[in-house]
């Protein structure tokens, strides 16, 4: 009879119906089968993760000597020079040794149970593997150990009817970005965040590698472990005369942290207090990069920040009348922008007070008649608007919104309109 190839799906075959005996020749027949490939298994892996099983052979002619073989017209998958595929000689190992059961016969040896051979397949693949799959066919063929007992003159006796052949997938980072918990929603790419001056704000991020999930096929390999950075190239600041790149990829003061890199789900934070200065008409435009530790497999999750105008958040040790100071107020300007506070002097911390009013520039305005018409000192209006710049030639674009600090408290008026700011 040939030689036949074990696998967990054609085994356990139980050799007695006996119910004392079923349990131990189950677990013995199954240890028989472990790690060994059914026909056509597809195995997966990664760049770098050792890729291992054993090829099985059943001999029913006990006293038969099996080699387990590679068919030519596949061959090996590359890397047997630099000891990267590694596959050992057969080895004979006696099916009755395993699970702790002996069904040795000394004096009928004929009547001893079949003779396992397996050979041991091992293969590391590199960066050149990566999204290439290798199909590895083994065959094996018996020759009678014993002088008294000629060979079987029918050659399909002798050699297994059936190839076993593996498919070896080696797979690339697929890093997909998903819910940052359990309850949380998924923020897609383009999403707007909201900021404030003195404010934290906070954005989780969590990227998974699918890589091994999506593979299917058999996996002993951990998936890859994604490292979450800064992307420099797409991350950038616009002003009306624009657009300038992030240095480092995030606005000055912003941090990108890891907070639990478990397997494949990797968590960073995005954290950011935006300072007096950073506020503008658009949004700054966050990209981060999800990567392997080589740098390969990469996805890429761009937000957007929009940092609020006329808007700050007060500060520990702050009160209004010290913010009303700092921005150039009088303390019943800035009581007047926020009318909803009943209680102006014990606000907690992180009270975001309105610091003035939005204008959305018409076609036609300009720096100096939006400083006569809101009666506003040059400065002033610079110093709440801080994409106007010198450089940009004070250019406005029409639509975007400018912050107009209220001067209710520094203008006279002489006859009905004709008013003048007291001090600029």
């Amino acid at each position: 009879m040939s030689p036949e190839f074990l696998d967990p799906i054609t085994y356990p075959r139980y050799l007695s119906k006996d119910a004392a005996l079923l349990s131990q020749q189950s677990s013995r027949l199954l240890e028989d089968t472990l790690d060994s490939p059914a026909p056509n298994a597809v195995y997966v892996t990664r760049v770098g993760e050792p890729m291992t099983f054993s090829v099985r052979i059943r001999d029913r002619n006990v006293e038969d000597v099996v080699e387990i073989k590679v068919r030519g017209v596949y061959g090996m998958p590359a890397g047997a020079s630099e000891g990267r595929v590694v596959l050992n000689a057969t080895e004979r190992t006696q099916s009755s040794s395993r699970g702790g059961v002996c069904f040795t016969n000394v004096s009928s040896p004929e009547l001893n149970p079949p003779m396992n051979y397996e050979r041991r397949f091992k293969w590391t693949p590199n960066l050149d593997d990566l999204n290439v799959m290798h199909k590895v066919c083994f065959y094996a063929e018996s020759s009678s150990a014993n002088s008294t007992r000629p060979q079987s003159p029918d050659a399909s006796a002798r050699s297994s009817s059936e190839d076993r052949c593996v498919i070896l997938k080696v797979v690339a980072p697929q890093p997909t970005f998903v819910a940052p918990g359990d309850g949380e929603e998924f923020r897609p790419a383009g999403h707007t965040f909201i900021a404030r001056v003195g404010c934290v704000t906070e954005i989780k991020v969590r990227v998974k590698d699918m890589s091994v999930e999506n593979a299917g096929g058999y996996s002993s390999s951990d998936p890859y472990t994604m490292i979450l950075r800064a992307e420099e190239e797409g991350s950038r600041v616009c002003s009306a005369g624009g657009c300038q790149a992030l240095v480092g990829g995030l606005p000055a003061g912003a941090t990108l942290t890891a907070v639990s890199v478990t397997g494949n789900v990797s968590d960073y934070v995005l954290r950011w207090i935006p300072t007096r200065g950073q506020e503008m008409h658009e949004s700054y435009r966050v990209c981060m990069t999800a990567e392997d530790a080589n740098m390969y497999g990469q996805g890429t999750l761009c937000y957007l920040i929009k940092v609020r105008k006329c808007q700050y958040c007060l500060q520990p040790g702050q009160t209004m009348r010290s913010v009303a100071q700092d921005f150039g107020l009088d303390f019943l300007e800035l009581y007047l922008a926020n009318p909803s506070l009943t209680r102006p002097d014990h606000l907690p911390p992180y009270t975001v007070l309105t610091t003035g009013a939005l204008y959305d520039v018409r076609e036609g305005d300009y720096l100096e008649l939006l400083e006569e018409k809101f009666l506003l000192s040059r400065d002033a209006l610079l110093s709440a608007n801080p994409d106007i710049r010198s450089e940009d030639n004070y250019t406005l674009a029409v639509s975007s919104q400018l912050c107009v600090i209220a001067t209710t408290c520094r203008v006279r008026c002489k006859h009905g309109n004709d008013c003048s700011l007291i001090s600029k």
